[in-house]
């Protein structure tokens, strides 16, 4: 499965070490992502808050899960996990009252 994770700090490095450890990793991606990110994923030049850019990117890339590391997009009222009501993305995130920057 093809995977995206949005963000660019330590928890998304994090993140995408781990993530990219499991068998079920096919291709992952991180927008944007930085230097110690790119040693296990391809970084991708995408804004955390371009919702647009990203939906478009989910699906030319087949996207199958979609993480949200920041707290500044889930605030957002089209947040990515909003953002795919009706499709078959799927994505993790904590819920917007979870964050810390409310």
């Amino acid at each position: 499965m093809n995977i995206l994770v949005i963000g660019s700090g330590g928890r998304e490095n994090a993140l995408c070490w781990a993530i990219a450890k499991s068998p079920e990793c096919g291709t992952l991606y991180c927008a944007p992502g930085n230097g110690g990110i790119a040693q296990v994923a391809e970084c991708v030049p995408l804004s955390a808050l371009d919702f647009d850019a990203i939906v478009r990117f989910v699906r030319e890339k087949d996207i199958g899960f979609v993480v949200v590391g920041p707290e500044d997009p889930l605030v957002r009222p089209s947040s990515p996990p909003g953002a795919f009501p009706s499709s078959s993305r799927r994505t993790g995130s904590p819920p917007a009252r979870a964050s810390s920057s409310r």
